[in-house]
């Protein structure tokens, strides 16, 4: 994989972490899709591929960190890269979503719009399909507002539904009822290729007799 990466892009995007200055940890996309990211780690001297599940550029800034912070401790560079494939996604970070499901599918809860932006655009890059955002509604009112959420968030995807907070409650209204409707119907057009991004905590659902 590193001979045939080095022959077809010599000069490619560049990833680099440290903890003094000059870096002393790189990582090199080799290759990224809806279904991960391989990266060419540099550590210690050592250079060898690590696969990621999440695909984003953000994710791999991480692991570039974590690694340097690993090697200032003396962590052996082979026991770093298992160590990072192992881990998966950090915990309130995008993170792959897999129910046996053909299309790709995240969670994420950004902290700001800008963050937003940028998962979209990263999502939007490697989705050959449709891209479909399903955000909370509370999380769509601190993103700017719930009426704004749509037009933004249209830059970059197919299809976007803000999610009630009653959706599967027991008492549901029918608005509730509409917005459950609107979500089967968005959930069940999904194919191989597309890719859904769930925003915020979202509830459970429960096939109705």
């Amino acid at each position: 994989m590193i001979d045939r990466y080095r022959r077809q892009s010599p000069a490619g995007d560049l990833v680099t972490a440290g903890l003094q200055s000059p870096a002393t940890v790189t990582a090199t996309p080799v290759e990224r899709s809806l279904h991960g990211q391989t990266l060419l780690l540099r550590c210690d001297g050592v250079v060898m591929p690590v696969s990621l599940d999440v695909p984003v550029i953000s994710t791999a800034r991480n692991a570039v960190l974590a690694a340097a912070i690993a090697t200032r401790y003396r962590v052996p560079a082979e026991r770093i890269a298992r160590g990072l494939e192992a881990a998966g996604s950090i915990a309130g970070r995008l993170a792959r979503l897999d129910r046996g499901q053909d299309f790709a599918a995240f969670v994420d809860r950004p902290t700001s719009g800008h963050g937003l932006s940028r998962t979209l655009a990263s999502l939007r890059q490697l989705t050959p399909g449709r891209l479909v955002v399903l955000v909370e509604e509370a999380l769509a009112e601190r993103l700017g507002g719930r009426d704004r959420f749509p037009t933004r968030a249209a830059r970059w995807c197919d299809a976007s539904q803000i999610v009630p907070r009653g959706i599967a409650a027991e008492r549901a209204t029918s608005r509730d009822l509409a917005a459950y409707a609107r979500l089967d119907r968005q959930l069940s057009r999904l194919r191989a290729g597309d890719c859904l991004l769930v925003l915020g905590s979202m509830p459970r659902f429960s096939p109705q007799p």
